[in-house]
């Protein structure tokens, strides 16, 4: 008996209840319960809840303004950082082929996603191309076109710009260092 009692307990795990399974009372709790969880439903890396898969951010950029491109996964309602300042705010920016508001939050443009796949595309608009873009550090992937050219190795810095002008000047020159030995 206590073989089978122990077999039994070993199977037996804690299951979420199904949402019809409550009372009726409480039914309209459940999402204000669940947004206080804000990692529900998200992927833990290296201890971190991480709720947004970013894809690769195509840019095309030139003198007169550009275009971007950027495939999303949400595991849940998300705010997502899009490329851009408040300097070079985004423009007609679509989500999934539709018109989408984007709002600032500490200076950069945002937008709201649902969970699921989605696909975000705008442009810009400026009268000279800028030095250097802002780009979302967790945008890994950077596919960047200048005036119809591919940059190969697009330039960043850890405070998130990606560098055009600087960047396209210096491509190909590498970093170096001129020593001078003097010996008695």
């Amino acid at each position: 008996l206590a073989a089978a009692v122990a077999a039994f307990a070993s199977t037996a795990s804690a299951q979420p209840i199904p949402r019809e399974d409550l009372p009726p009372g409480l039914r309209p709790w459940v999402p204000w319960v669940l947004d206080q969880v804000p990692s529900l439903g998200c992927a833990t890396v290296q201890g971190q809840a991480v709720c947004l898969w970013p894809g690769a951010l195509t840019l095309d950029l030139g003198s007169g303004g550009g275009t971007f491109g950027l495939d999303l996964q949400a595991d849940r309602a998300v705010d997502v950082r899009l490329p851009g300042s408040a300097e070079h705010w985004p423009q007609d920016v679509r989500l999934d082929g539709s018109p989408a508001p984007i709002f600032d939050h500490e200076g950069t443009p945002r937008l709201r996603l649902s969970p699921g796949r989605h696909r975000v595309a705008g442009r810009f608009a400026w009268s000279r191309l800028p030095e250097s873009l802002s780009v979302p550090p967790e945008i890994g992937l950077v596919d960047l076109r200048l005036d119809s050219q591919g940059v190969t190795r697009p330039r960043r810095d850890e405070a998130g710009l990606l560098w055009l002008r600087a960047g396209a000047e210096t491509q190909g020159e590498g970093e170096s260092l001129r020593l001078q030995v003097f010996r008695h």
